[in-house]
């Protein structure tokens, strides 16, 4: 008889072939568990015997990893089930494979004992929300379901234009955005499936939908010409670094956004901004360099959210092509070392960022964006490249785009 599946292959499966009767308490109680565990089940007991399982969370968890205290035991004989963890996370990720076992066959379980943990504490999704394909709530649903069932436990949801920010229902109008409400019961869904969700507002670049208002145009670095990378642009792109206007604008972002959600996280974006020095920081960039004027604006961006009691995170593509500037850097930023290509150099930005001093999670890419299928080969080889060099930089965190 064949293994039992389980996704994601656990690091140790042992069972004998043989299979015992499930019974539809049990059916009953891991439904009730998998809406329950971080909030109405407070396990503060060492142990709590529910109707058909055992959940067990060990005593001692003192110099256990982040990743390490996640990891679980469940146990399969044949009269008992038990679930065993450092904590509360680690028993869902037991009862989740529990869950899949029991979708196997209605009626029966293997005898069997899963051993498993995670190699990163932190496992996410970031879901671009600007780009015409903004969910439904029950679509939201349904992913958190999803993602819980693989035993994520991060999501972000990507923004430029398309959160119903009070004051510009003119750059969201039409959008299908998501307002203030919607964020709030997002934020409880996940937590419920044991999901933090961060929050995420590019505030630097990637910001074109604002500038087209005439209210917000002058925030703009440049409306003229400059070169994405290799490839030349026009019209506005980037917040101008060296206006006083531009934090302030951010400032009243964060403050409507933050809210929203209870994570201490928040990913400020800051991507890509290939037009700075083509436009009004043109002089500042001269005199000071391209990379100083970058990693101050973050810097000032990264002040306002500490000042709403968020610790952010950003894109490190820019400070990464500028190594000058990593030490001009806050040094409780998270970096996102992001890249979509098997070429992409995770194992030297793994190796730089972590020299420099600063946490970093590794970003690979879906390469489902503008095809019909994906790219599997690219997908595939980018998200494998990534963690090795995440496990090898020690990377705290892996966020799939």
């Amino acid at each position: 008889m064949a293994d039992p599946s389980v996704f994601p292959k656990p690091r140790n499966l042992e069972t004998s072939g043989a299979r015992r009767p499930c019974f539809a308490v049990v059916h009953r109680t891991v439904a009730d568990l998998r809406k329950a565990i971080p909030t109405e089940l407070g396990l503060e007991r060492e142990e709590v015997q529910l109707p058909g399982i055992l959940l067990r969370v060990r005593a001692g968890a003192c110099g256990v990893s982040d990743a390490e205290a996640q990891g679980y035991t469940l146990r399969i004989t044949s009269d008992r089930i038990e679930a065993e963890s450092w904590t509360r996370a680690g028993v869902r990720y037991a009862i989740e494979t529990l869950h899949q076992l029991l979708q196997e066959s209605v009626d029966e379980l293997p005898i069997c004992t899963v051993h498993d943990r995670p190699a990163f504490a932190t496992r996410g999704v970031m879901l671009d929300v600007s780009r015409c394909r903004i969910p439904t709530m029950e679509e939201f649903g349904r992913i958190i379901d999803q993602l819980a069932s693989l035993k994520c436990n991060h999501l972000q949801l990507y923004t430029e234009h398309t959160f119903a920010y009070s004051f510009a229902e003119h750059v969201w109008q039409g959008w299908s955005p998501i307002t203030p409400d919607e964020l709030r019961r997002i934020d409880e869904m996940c937590r419920c499936r044991g999901i933090e969700l961060a929050a995420n507002q590019n505030c630097f670049g990637h910001l074109r939908q604002w500038f087209e208002h005439e209210e917000f145009a002058s925030l703009a670095e440049t409306h003229g010409e400059w070169m994405f990378d290799l490839w030349p642009r026009s019209g506005p792109f980037s917040l101008c670094p060296t206006d006083p206007a531009s934090i302030a604008f951010v400032r009243r972002l964060l403050e409507e956004l933050t809210p929203c959600v209870r994570s201490p996280l928040i990913n400020i974006g800051c991507d890509e901004t290939y037009d700075i020095a083509f436009g009004r920081s043109r002089q500042e960039c001269e005199l000071n360099g391209r990379g100083a004027v970058y990693a101050s604006f973050v810097a000032k961006v990264a002040s306002q959210a500490r000042s709403l009691g968020r610790r952010s995170m950003f894109w490190s593509d820019i400070a990464l092509s500028h190594p000058e500037c990593l030490p001009d850097l806050p040094k409780d930023l998270i970096a996102l070392a992001w890249g979509y290509e098997p070429t992409s150099a995770f194992d030297g930005w793994g190796e730089r960022l972590a020299q420099a001093g600063l946490e970093h999670w590794v970003c690979p890419g879906t390469s489902s964006w503008r095809s019909i299928t994906g790219r599997t080969w690219e997908r595939n080889g980018n998200i494998a490249a990534a963690v090795d060099a995440g496990l090898t930089h020690g990377a705290t965190g892996v966020l799939v785009c």
